[in-house]
């Protein structure tokens, strides 16, 4: 936020009437070079006023400024300093500002400051000095002794423009907003074209809550100086904070045009296209992000999770692979990868990589959650519950151990543990709905129909569109015996999901066996089928043979059957079903074959029809 102009206070001119080969001669070519902009050409000229004089005072200080007008500050200060070591005619302290804004602009910041106190110490009237002291303490961050300064020039210079801006600029790192709003009113009203005036005054205004004020100012220092990019990226989180999240585009896509090598410009760009669902971009700009900084590891956390949501987890390992190789004792790109390789079904190296976890950080509590999923997974439930208990008490506060923790009771069949770990869960964070639908399932198998609908309601308040929670409410109403509102539950299921076959099918199983409107059941499992039909279920077949025999449509059915059959020939409904059609249709012998094949893959019950019809 600090501007500098070299001032004409320490420009030397020597004005000849004609170029010979003289050191002086030589100078005045280099010093014309050098207002032309031609820098190099210019240092050139004073090599060769030095060659001829290496005593030449003016010569290295010429050359100094050359260099720093090419930003080669230690060049510029070796030159600053033989030419206050020789001693320059006229007035040294012109050599001691200079040196000092050369180490400034090289960050050797607490040096330059003793030089502006030397120049300070020659000449005490010179407004600028003060304000060029104020710069450096202001990157020191010493924003108090920075305004002092400031004054000071000030007080020597009341038309200081940058002094008033800049000491704006201290008292806004101060949180003394309205004062910063006065300093930079000042500056403006000294220049109507102050960027810094502006720029200022619209940050403090900003952080004062006057939003549109800041936006306006902003914008006209932009118009002022269209090529400055930091005055885009303001602007860029201005319109992010306002939710304008196209028009935070527009500028961040006009400050990497300006800077094409803009880091900041690619990352805060990546961060809208995440925050508005455009994965493809967002990894496109983190990926720059890292061709201009390859060891960020920051962004290889970004990239990594953005690529683990994208469903590309190889890339995400890969990112955590990196990290890991840039930092090995980041536990967290550990913990990271393990979660990853979960989702790829490498549960060894999930193993693997959630034990390294712990070993470099024993009470990161997340690690224990994931090592009881992962437990959890190898059926190893005892191993899952020392791990998620671990996690509780690391942090008794993780709504996520506690839910795991429910699920594993739920699976050994402790469903009054579940149902408290689940409440426990809720009572931390009462806005998942997962975690009301698993608590619904354990009421559902304790047959607490309507304290599971209740759960099931809670999680449809917070997501409507959540399928598990229908179907499972539907479950419920048809416990409870409400047949049509099960109905109705399915149907919005498949109006959410018109792909879920399942649904389908349950909804024509209480069409059958409730409702008894077998045509409504048989439309159903035909829908069913059709979705199902690259990985069919035997079972939606032997249902709607079951529906097409209560409308004796027995070949119907029997071609059902035959179907099922052909998917999975050790289904025992399949046979059972068969032998009652044929049974129906007077085919004794052949019914009798399949009641005994369905026998013997242990259907029992068929013992009794078998001694009631086939002997």
């Amino acid at each position: 936020m600090i501007k500098f102009v070299f001032s004409t206070l320490v420009t030397l001119l020597f004005v000849f009437n004609g170029f010979g080969q003289t050191a002086k001669e030589w100078l005045s070519r280099g010093e014309l070079k050098g207002q032309s902009g031609d820098h190099v050409a210019a240092i050139s000229c004073f090599d060769k006023a030095i060659a001829l004089n290496p005593k030449f005072a003016e010569a290295f200080y010429d050359r100094g400024y050359a260099w720093y007008s090419l930003q080669e500050y230690d060049k510029a200060i070796e030159d600053f300093t033989e030419a206050i070591n020789i001693g320059l005619v006229g007035n040294s302290v012109t050599a001691y500002i200079a040196r000092g804004r050369a180490k400034w602009s090289a960050y050797k910041t607490k040096e330059s400051i003793e030089d502006f106190n030397k120049a300070i110490s020659l000449n005490p009237k010179i407004s600028e000095v003060y304000r060029f002291n104020g710069d450096a303490y202001f990157d020191l961050k010493e924003y108090k002794t920075a305004m002092v300064e400031y004054s000071k020039a000030i007080d020597i210079d009341p038309k200081n423009e940058m002094a008033y801006a800049n000491r704006g600029d201290s008292k806004y790192e101060l949180e003394d907003y309205i004062g910063a709003v006065i300093d930079f009113n000042k500056a403006i009203a000294i220049d109507a074209k102050s960027l810094g005036g502006f720029k200022g005054r619209s940050l403090a205004n900003w952080s004062l809550g006057k939003k549109s004020e800041a936006v306006k100012d902003i914008s006209y220092a932009i118009s002022l100086n269209p090529n400055f990019e930091k005055l885009y990226q303001i602007r860029a989180l201005y319109h992010i904070e306002l939710d304008k999240p196209k028009e935070a585009l527009k500028d961040l896509n006009s400050l990497i045009k300006i800077n094409p090598n803009s880091i900041d410009g690619y990352y805060q760009r990546g961060e809208i296209y995440v925050d508005s669902g455009d994965y493809n971009n967002a990894l496109k700009d983190f990926t720059k992000v890292l061709e201009l900084d390859p060891n960020n590891i920051e962004v290889y956390n970004i990239r990594s999770k953005l690529k683990f949501t994208m469903g590309d987890y190889k890339g995400a390992i890969i990112d955590c692979n990196k990290i890991i190789e840039l930092d090995p004792s980041d536990y967290k790109a550990y913990h990271d990868k393990g979660t990853f390789e979960i989702e790829l079904g490498e549960y060894l190296g999930a193993m693997f990589s959630f034990n390294k976890t712990i070993e470099l950080n024993p009470n990161f509590a997340e690690v224990y959650v994931n090592k009881g999923r992962l437990n959890t997974i190898f059926e190893d439930y005892s191993g899952a519950l020392e791990s998620l208990n671990k996690a509780i008490a690391l942090d008794s506060l993780s709504s996520l151990a506690y839910y795991n923790r429910g699920l594993v009771f739920r699976l050994l069949d402790k469903l009054n543990e579940a149902i408290l770990d689940y409440s426990k869960a809720i009572q931390i964070d009462s806005t998942d709905p997962d975690i009301y639908n698993n608590r619904g399932v354990a009421q559902i198998a304790l047959q607490n129909y309507a304290s599971a609908i209740d759960d099931f309601n809670k999680a449809l308040d917070i997501n409507p569109s959540y399928t598990n929670s229908l179907l499972n409410r539907a479950v419920s109403k048809n416990g409870l015996k409400d047949f049509q509102g099960a109905i109705d539950d399915f149907t919005k299921v498949v109006q959410i999901d018109s792909t879920l076959a399942f649904a389908y099918n349950n909804r024509g199983t209480i069409y059958r066996n409730n409702l008894l409107d077998y045509k409504s059941a048989i439309k159903d499992y035909t829908k069913a089928i059709e979705l199902s039909k690259d990985a069919p279920d035997p079972t939606f077949f032997i249902n709607r043979a079951d529906a097409k025999i209560e409308l004796e449509d027995y070949n119907g059915a029997i071609e059902d059957c035959d179907k099922a059959l052909l998917i999975d020939v050790k289904l025992i409904g399949g046979y059972y079903v068969r032998g009652r059609v044929k049974l129906k249709l007077g085919q004794k012998e052949s019914a009798c074959l399949d009641f005994n094949k369905a026998l013997e893959l242990g259907f029992l019950d068929t013992a009794g029809v078998i001694k009631q019809s086939c002997n």
